[in-house]
């Protein structure tokens, strides 16, 4: 080999990485803290897409258009 450097190289530093479990920890923390909001959103997405089923079959979609389009 002409050249004895490597292709290519990887620098790690101190705190450079992540730690998965306390990601995942920080992340389960935030979802506690944020359920209510979380469970309201899900009730008031439920029921735009209720309307938007609803919508689509009054306008002339069979059902399974209507499913298909709300996905």
């Amino acid at each position: 080999m002409k050249d004895d450097k490597p292709a290519f190289s990887v620098r790690v530093t101190p705190g450079n990485a992540e730690d998965p479990v306390q990601k995942f920890k920080d992340n389960l923390k935030m979802l506690r803290e944020t359920m209510e909001e979380n469970i309201e959103l899900n009730k008031m997405t439920a029921k735009l897409m209720r309307t938007k089923y609803d919508a689509l079959i009054r306008e002339g979609f069979r059902p399974e258009e209507a499913l298909f389009l709300c996905k």
